[in-house]
C-alpha cells in the first residue's frame, strides 16, 4: 500500500495536490507491475516510482503529449521544436519507464536489485 503522505512530500511533490483516490487508481497499477517479494525493502519505493511515473505519463497524454518516443531526434514546424532525449533503443530497453525521471530511476533501482551479487573468478 502505498504511503500518501510521503509520497506527496518526497517523491513526488508536484502531485501533493491529487487526491488519495485518485492516487490509489495509480498506485494499483503500479503495484502489478513489480513483485513484491522479488523487490524486497526497495518494494514501496519502487511503488511510489512507478505511480508517479504513470500519473506523468497520464498527464502528458491528457495533454496532447506523446507518452512514446519516437525515432526521430528533432522535429521543428515553424516556430515549434520538439526534441526527444530518449532515444529509441533506450525506449526499447526500458520501455516507457525512460519517458520519465521516476521511470528511470525506477530502472536504476531495478538494476540495483535483480542484479544480485557478482563473483570474479
Amino acid at each position: 500500500m502505498l504511503d500518501y503522505d510521503l509520497f506527496k512530500v518526497v517523491v513526488a511533490p508536484e502531485y501533493a495536490e491529487m487526491s488519495n483516490s485518485d492516487l490509489d487508481v495509480f498506485a494499483t497499477e503500479a503495484e502489478l507491475e513489480i513483485s513484491q517479494k522479488a523487490f524486497g525493502k526497495f518494494y514501496p519505493r519502487c511503488v511510489a516510482l512507478i505511480t508517479a511515473h504513470l500519473i506523468n505519463l497520464s498527464k502528458r497524454s491528457a495533454n496532447g503529449s506523446s507518452s512514446s518516443p519516437g525515432e526521430l531526434k528533432k522535429v521543428k514546424v515553424g516556430d515549434l521544436e520538439r526534441e526527444y532525449a530518449v532515444s529509441a533503443a533506450d525506449a526499447k530497453t526500458n520501455g516507457s519507464y525512460s519517458l520519465t525521471i521516476y521511470g528511470k530511476e525506477f530502472v536504476r533501482l531495478r538494476k540495483k536489485v535483480l542484479m544480485g551479487p557478482k563473483f570474479v573468478s
